[in-house]
């Protein structure tokens, strides 16, 4: 009788991305642009871990989540994000929850010129809602490097 091997099977582990942005946010019901806006992250596959920080006139927010890319088709991305943090503003001084969510769409330079395979445009739309105000639209708009083994 012929002794029997067991199939071994290898499991390649996705490379880590790494990604920061900066841009600016428009919120709805405002006549002018409302924040700057700073996001970094690593992504594996298809899910990301983003932060974001967000500064205007009268308000600051932090905020943390999560991203999930539903497509990709060559050059264009379209993410699905959800997170939660701290919205903090000066008059008066308070700070309160945050939670929020919305899509945004990534295009990478890099189809353009192959220098800047690293280099992408995003825009998005977010839902936003603040404890004790009502939910509102967020608008932005930024311009992306990443970095690391995965290269978006």
């Amino acid at each position: 009788m012929a002794a029997q091997t067991t199939p071994t099977t290898t499991t390649t582990a996705t490379p880590l991305s790494y990604f920061v942005s900066v841009g600016g946010e428009y919120l709805r019901g405002t006549t002018n642009f409302e924040a700057g806006i700073v996001n970094f992250g690593v992504c594996g596959a298809q899910l990301c871990s983003v932060s974001t920080l967000e500064t205007g006139a009268a308000t600051s927010t932090v905020r943390t989540g999560v991203g999930y890319q539903l497509v990709k088709s060559g050059a264009m991305s379209l993410i699905a994000l959800a997170d939660a943090g701290v919205t903090a503003s000066s008059a008066p001084s308070v700070a309160l929850g945050n939670v929020g969510g919305g899509f945004l769409i990534r295009y990478s330079l890099g189809v353009a010129h192959p220098s800047l395979k690293n280099v992408g445009l995003t825009a998005g739309v977010r839902i936003a809602g603040v404890s004790g105000q009502s939910v509102q639209p967020e608008f932005m708009a930024a311009v992306s490097y990443w970095f690391g083994g995965g290269g978006k």
